[in-house]
């Protein structure tokens, strides 16, 4: 059984851009004090930036990575995590 290096670039392909509709959404004049999670994963009817897209856990996955190549921040408020732009 061989390893399936096309589907190995499908994943990374799409996790390059759910890394780009993330930093899209946080650079957003609505996430100027950052985004919880359910935020990135939900655009309400009266919000002008586009969805990520994404599941909870694909999107998670795509945060911890722009965290390690320094460009989001999570900040906990005791309660929930928002993430923003590095500055």
């Amino acid at each position: 059984m061989g390893f399936d290096f096309a589907c190995e670039e499908k994943v990374n392909d799409s996790l390059e851009q759910l890394k780009k509709d993330i930093l899209a959404a946080l650079a957003h004049p609505e996430a100027e004090e950052g985004l919880y999670l359910e935020n990135l994963c939900v655009v309400h009817q009266e919000e002008e930036r586009l969805p990520v897209r994404g599941n909870p856990d694909e999107v998670l996955i795509a945060l911890q990575l722009l965290m390690e190549e320094g460009k989001v921040l999570a900040r906990d408020n005791g309660e929930k995590v928002a993430f923003s732009l590095v500055k």
